[in-house]
């Protein structure tokens, strides 16, 4: 469970980072 936890918190880290890079 804490890996699930600290995976989603990265979650939108990932995100932001797919966003800066397509923009």
């Amino acid at each position: 469970f804490l890996n699930s936890n600290k995976f989603t918190g990265q979650l939108p880290s990932q995100l932001a980072n797919l966003k800066t890079m397509t923009d």
